[in-house]
């Protein structure tokens, strides 16, 4: 029972990354340059960031309001 459990988390990560994979396609220049500042060299991190605020920094008159 227990192997089963593991055999399908297994599988179920492996169509994670698939996914992950087809969203990285999508932004990859964004990633790119998200990866560029100290502390966001992990894929997953630049994806979350664009997750949050997008990638349309015109919604943001400032930096400031980017940050708070």
């Amino acid at each position: 029972m227990i192997k089963a459990h593991y055999d399908e988390i297994t599988l179920c990560k492996y169509d994670l990354e698939e996914m992950i994979t087809e969203i990285d396609k999508e932004y990859k220049n964004q990633q790119e340059l998200i990866q560029t500042i100290l502390g966001f060299k992990n894929l997953l991190t630049a994806l979350r960031v664009i997750s949050e605020i997008g990638i349309d920094m015109n919604q943001f008159p400032t930096a400031g309001y980017l940050c708070s």
